[in-house]
């Protein structure tokens, strides 16, 4: 048996392009219309890309704080773009999700007929490891809410701290007077704030520690660090899948862009090592699973129309990894 062992992790990470529409106001001068509507293009694709990430839909409440806290960084976010082809103008403003977009009108011309704005249709690919990453680090791949208890040092009085509910809410974070996670924060004499993150009763848990120049950008850091950490993560330590069956290796590569686009039940694929068998390929993947019975229904779904199976079933039970 001939074992391929990958020199350097491969991840295939960034899903197919996402179609996009978007307008300028009709009254944008033609100089900026352009800038302004592929603006807001990248915007929606990068919202309708993180939409593919998240495990479940979010309130209406949190879907606008997330739309905008990425708007300012959607162009960062965009790895490439190109118009849709066959896209025409259209003096109709396209239906887009909630955004400001959504409510511009054509203006009049001089002879009294509407003039359209320009709009714009592309198809967008999103970097979407930098936009998960973002997205983990505000919890909102965990799934739940968390409960905190909270302490507040010199420096930090109560109203200090209600600047920080809409960010509460929208990262899933209840406050309680007892919990399993304690917080303390504190002004320094320096002017920045830091803050202390334990589980109390459990000495072998790690204690997080941040800081910030404001409360917002501290809280962020430190449940950041939290929604990181591995023993935080749904579905624990990384485990390894092994799928039989493959003809070739750019089959198995065209499969690993599959397993990347299956975010609601695992992430952080990775492939380590191929077989070659005397029934074909078998490919192997370090991953963290997120949910288990998803999991197993998109293998049902996927693996026998492709003729392939899954080495150790067994893994989609709980069983611990063996190499």
């Amino acid at each position: 048996m001939l074992c391929l062992v990958a020199l350097m992790p491969c991840s295939w990470a960034l899903a197919a392009p996402v179609r996009a529409a978007a307008a300028a106001d009709a009254a944008t001068p033609p100089a900026l219309a352009r800038q302004q509507a592929l603006e807001r293009a990248f915007t929606q694709a990068v919202m309708l890309e993180a939409g593919r990430i998240l495990p479940a839909p979010l309130a209406e409440a949190r879907t606008a704080f997330l739309r905008s806290f990425l708007e300012p960084r959607a162009m960062e976010l965009v790895v490439s773009y190109q118009e849709a082809p066959g896209a025409k103008p259209s003096p109709a403003t396209p239906s887009l999700p909630s955004g400001p977009e959504a409510n511009h009108q054509p203006s009049l011309s001089e002879n009294g007929q509407a003039s359209a704005p320009l709009q714009l249709e592309l198809d967008v690919e999103v970097n979407r490891p930098a936009l998960r990453g973002i997205l983990q680090r505000f919890g909102l791949l965990s799934g739940g809410t968390r409960t905190y208890a909270l302490r507040l040092g010199p420096g930090v009085a109560e109203q200090d701290f209600r600047a920080l509910e809409a960010l509460n809410t929208f990262m899933g974070l209840t406050r309680a007077p007892t919990a399993d996670l304690d917080i303390f924060l504190e002004r320094l004499p320096q002017g920045y704030y830091k803050g202390i993150l334990r589980q109390p009763g459990n000495a072998q848990a790690a204690v997080i520690v941040a800081d910030g120049k404001d409360l917002p950008t501290l809280w962020q850091n430190l449940w950041g660090q939290l929604f990181e950490g591995r023993e935080f993560r749904p579905g624990g330590a990384s485990r390894w899948l092994e799928v039989g069956g493959f003809a070739s290796v750019e089959l198995v590569s065209a499969f690993g862009h599959v397993l990347a686009g299956w975010d609601e039940s695992l992430q952080n694929v990775v492939i380590l090592s191929l077989d070659v068998r005397q029934t074909g390929i078998a490919a192997r993947w370090s991953v963290r699973m997120v949910d288990r019975a998803k999991l197993a229904a998109r293998f049902a779904e996927a693996l026998p129309p492709r003729g392939l199976a899954l080495v150790r079933p067994e893994v989609l039970l709980g069983a611990p990894d063996t190499p």
